[in-house]
C-alpha cells in the first residue's frame, strides 16, 4: 500500500512540474523583403574583326575607251563587302598599274551588299592617259581604327586606233601556176595597249568593187596567202592594181586601217614551150577585122580583154608580145582538106593577120610603141572550138598574145 502512495506521488509531483513550465510562444511569420533582380550589364559592343573580312572589288571588263563614240566609254566595278551595315565610309582610287600613281578618287558614306562603282576615264586633269590600270577600294567600318582593303582585276583605258603594218610580198605577184610567184603572202603588225579584237582585209579592183574578203578575230597566227582566185571562181587580171584595205580593232572598240596596192604582173601559161598570155580573147564579126561593132555582151568583153593588154604592155615597157589572129573556117569547106587548106591560105590567114594589126594598130594609137607588137595571121588552123559546132564556133573569130621572151 505504501508502495502504491509512493508512486501515486511521484506522478503528483511530475504533474505539477510539466503545469508550471510556460507554454511554448508560437512563431511569428514575418515577410520577407522583395527581392528586386539586379539588371545584367550588357555586353560591350563586339568590333569588326578586319583581318578576317572578306572584301571584294571586281572590274566588269578588261578595258574602256572613253572617246564618246558609244562604246565602252566607262567601265563598271562589282564590290562586294561583308556587314555592309556597319559601313561608315568607302573610297575606290583608280591606279596606274605602271607608275602607280592614283588618278581618280570616288567616294562613298553607305554601301548595298553588291554595289556597283563606275568610272569614266577622268582623272584629275581631263582623261587619264592610256595605260593598264586597276582599282583599289578601301571600307571603314564603325569603330574599328584599321580600313579593310582590296585591288581589281587589271583593265586597259585605250582611246588610240591600232597602229598597223602591212607587208605584202611578192610584187607583182602572178598567179597563173607556173610556180614562180603564184601566191601573194599578206602579213601585218599590231601596235596597240589593247589585244586585237578583229580585222577584215577587203581587196579592190580597179572599179573600186570588193573583188574578195579576208577576216578573222584575234590576231591571225600564221600570214595570209592568197592565190589571186576570188570566192566566186574569178582570177585576178593581168597588169592590175589591186587596193588591199586592213581594218583592225582592238577589244576597246577602236578601228585603225591601212592600204596599199597588189600588183598583178603578166599571167602566162606555157603551151608547146611559148608563153601565152592569159587574157581572155578578142571577138570579131564574121569576114572582117572590126572587134568594135559586134553584139554588146560580146563588145564589153573586147573592150575589157583590150584595156588589160593596154595595161599590161604600159606597165612593163620591157615586154614584147606577139599577136596572134585566128578565124573560123565556113561549114561549107569542111569535107575536103584540099578545100579547107586553099580557103585557110587564101582568105583566113590574111584575115586572120589583119585582126591581129587591128588590135596592133588599136595599141599604138594612145602611145604604146610598135616595135613591142609582133602580129602573125593563123587562119583556121587551131580552132578553139570544133568549126562545126554551131553554137561555138564564133569563139575562132579571135586574136590571142603571146610573150615574146629572148
Amino acid at each position: 500500500m505504501k508502495r502504491f502512495f509512493f508512486i501515486l506521488s511521484g506522478f503528483c509531483l511530475l504533474f505539477l512540474f510539466l503545469g508550471c513550465q510556460s507554454a511554448p510562444e508560437e512563431p511569428v511569420l514575418t515577410p520577407e523583403p522583395e527581392v528586386i533582380p539586379t539588371p545584367e550589364p550588357e555586353p560591350p559592343e563586339q568590333q569588326p574583326d578586319t583581318n578576317r573580312m572578306t572584301l571584294e572589288i571586281t572590274a566588269l571588263s578588261d578595258c574602256l575607251s572613253p572617246n564618246n563614240d558609244g562604246f565602252k566609254d566607262k567601265i563598271a566595278f562589282k564590290v562586294s563587302a561583308e556587314q555592309n551595315d556597319r559601313i561608315s565610309s568607302w573610297k575606290v582610287e583608280i591606279k596606274n598599274v605602271t607608275t602607280g600613281k592614283i588618278v581618280k578618287e570616288i567616294t562613298g558614306m553607305k554601301m548595298a551588299p553588291e554595289s556597283t562603282v563606275g568610272w569614266d576615264g577622268t582623272g584629275t586633269a581631263g582623261t587619264a592617259g592610256e595605260g593598264k590600270y586597276s582599282a583599289l577600294l578601301t571600307i571603314q567600318y564603325d569603330n574599328a581604327g584599321k580600313p579593310v582593303t582590296a585591288e581589281s582585276n587589271e583593265f586597259v583605258l585605250d582611246i588610240s586606233p591600232p597602229e598597223i603594218g602591212l607587208n605584202i610580198k611578192p610584187l607583182p605577184f602572178s598567179p597563173d601556176g607556173d610556180n614562180v610567184n603564184d601566191y601573194v603572202t599578206i602579213s601585218f603588225s599590231v601596235k596597240d595597249v589593247s589585244p586585237v579584237y578583229k580585222w577584215e582585209i577587203k581587196i579592190y579592183d580597179e572599179n573600186g568593187e570588193v573583188f574578195h574578203t579576208f577576216s578573222g578575230t584575234g590576231k591571225p597566227e600564221k600570214d595570209i596567202v592568197w592565190d589571186g582566185i576570188n570566192s566566186d571562181g574569178h582570177i585576178v587580171e593581168i597588169a592590175t592594181d589591186y587596193k588591199i584595205v586592213l581594218s583592225v580593232t582592238d577589244n576597246a572598240v577602236n578601228t585603225g586601217k591601212t592600204e596599199k596596192n597588189i600588183s598583178v604582173d603578166v599571167l602566162l601559161e606555157k603551151i608547146n614551150n611559148r608563153y601565152k598570155i592569159k587574157i581572155g580573147s578578142i571577138i570579131f564579126r564574121a569576114y572582117q577585122s572590126d572587134f568594135h561593132k559586134i553584139e554588146d555582151e560580146i563588145l564589153k568583153n573586147n573592150v575589157r580583154f583590150f584595156n588589160q593588154l593596154h595595161r599590161l604592155m604600159k606597165k612593163y615597157p620591157q615586154y614584147v608580145i606577139l599577136i596572134e589572129g585566128h578565124a573560123m573556117m565556113p561549114q561549107n569547106r569542111l569535107g575536103d582538106k584540099k578545100v579547107f587548106d586553099k580557103y585557110n591560105k587564101d582568105v583566113l590567114i590574111p584575115l586572120s593577120k589583119e585582126r591581129a594589126e587591128a588590135v596592133k594598130k588599136a595599141l599604138i594609137k594612145p602611145g604604146i610603141d610598135g616595135e613591142r607588137i609582133k602580129t602573125d595571121g593563123i587562119g583556121a588552123s587551131r580552132p578553139l572550138v570544133p568549126h562545126d559546132d554551131l553554137s561555138n564556133r564564133e569563139k575562132n573569130r579571135r586574136v590571142e598574145f603571146y610573150l615574146v621572151k629572148d
